[in-house]
Parts: C-alpha cells; sequence; structure tokens
C-alpha cells in the first residue's frame, strides 16, 4: 500500500525571513504615504512622494510578502518540497525592491536599471522553484493547487515585469507621455475640472 506524498513548507528561518523584510516595507510605504498626503490631496499624482509610496508597495512589499507566503504554503499544495537554496538565493536581490522604488521615484536611471536587475534576477529564480514545484507534483493524487493555475498566475508575473521594463525602456508616444519603470504619466495642462484637460496614472505592478 503506497504511502501518500505530502510536501513541507520551506524552513521557518525563510518563511520568516521574508515576511520581516515584507513587513519593513510595508511600514516604509506606509510613512512614505503619510509624507505624501498634502500631494495626494492636491491631486499630485506623479510627485515624487506618491511614486515613492506606490513602488514600496508594488515593487517592495508584494513580491517578498508573496513569495514568502508561496514558499509556506505551495509545497503543501503540490505535494513536494521547496529548495530553501534557491529561496535564499533570491532574497537578497528581492530586497532592491525599496531601492528601486527610490529610483524610479527620484528618476534615477542607472540606479533605477542596476536595481531593477536585481529584482529581475530574484524573480527569476522564484519562479524557478515554483515551475519546479508544478513539474515534481505528483501525477494521479489530488492536488490542492491547479497546475495550469500557479503555472499562469507565474506567467502573469513576468509578463507584468517584462511590461513595466518596455515601458521604461523609452516614452510611450510622442507628444506630451512620460515613462518610468512600471509607470505611465500622461499628463495634459490645466485643471482637473476640464474633462479635456488630466492627469492620468497607470500602474502596472
Amino acid at each position: 500500500m503506497s504511502t501518500a506524498r505530502v510536501g513541507r513548507p520551506a524552513p521557518v528561518a525563510l518563511v520568516a525571513s521574508y515576511f520581516g523584510a515584507a513587513l519593513l516595507c510595508w511600514l516604509a510605504a506606509a510613512v512614505a504615504l503619510v509624507a505624501a498626503a498634502e500631494q495626494l490631496a492636491n491631486e499630485g499624482l506623479a510627485s515624487q512622494e506618491v511614486l515613492l509610496a506606490v513602488h514600496l508597495v508594488g515593487l517592495a512589499f508584494l513580491p517578498l510578502a508573496v513569495t514568502g507566503a508561496t514558499f509556506h504554503v505551495l509545497p503543501t499544495l503540490l505535494r513536494n518540497d521547496v529548495s530553501a537554496r534557491r529561496g535564499w538565493a533570491a532574497l537578497p536581490f528581492l530586497c532592491a525592491g525599496p531601492v528601486l522604488a527610490f529610483a524610479i521615484a527620484h528618476d534615477l536611471d542607472t540606479t533605477t536599471w542596476i536595481a531593477a536587475a536585481a529584482v529581475t534576477l530574484g524573480f527569476v529564480l522564484v519562479a524557478w522553484e515554483v515551475v519546479a514545484l508544478v513539474a515534481r507534483a505528483p501525477r494521479g493524487r489530488m492536488l490542492l493547487a491547479s497546475r495550469f493555475g500557479v503555472a499562469a498566475s507565474t506567467f502573469h508575473a513576468g509578463a507584468a515585469l517584462a511590461v513595466g521594463a518596455a515601458l521604461a525602456w523609452g516614452p510611450l508616444t510622442d507628444g506630451g507621455a512620460t515613462t518610468g519603470f512600471g509607470y505611465v504619466k500622461i499628463e495634459f495642462s490645466g485643471t482637473i475640472e476640464n474633462p479635456d484637460q488630466i492627469v492620468a496614472g497607470i500602474f502596472l505592478f
């Protein structure tokens, strides 16, 4: 009689490290959001303070929090063990997220691309491990997560990263649109009361 194959969550120290780093990023985002209150009240969506707060959530907090949750839950759902080595290897690269958020907010091109490369490498390591978990999931047994769903979610995250990099590569269009990594700002002069004169932000992360 065969024994049911189960997966074990990542080591507690690894998961705690991801959640601890994510918590620090969340607190930093909260402080940045408080600092951006005046800009938000004045509809300054493209101000440095607002961009910093938004990207601290999207590029710093979320990658670390989601990765920690993935390493804790997904091995059990897919019935195989996670590689702690890849988890530890990805952590310092994903911790470049706050640097990337600051560089985007302050329009520091060189720093943006260096930090973006680090975050991308961290994502590649995490995606590698997630795909490996999907591939090693036992056949013929009930799984608590869809292989396709997990793979598609990983692809979606990679696509978002790629689109953000593509937008940062150069202007999206001519005549008033400017781009930043993961953010597109389209500006028309005037006040918000005029419907033909608006400021719009598209956040990709």
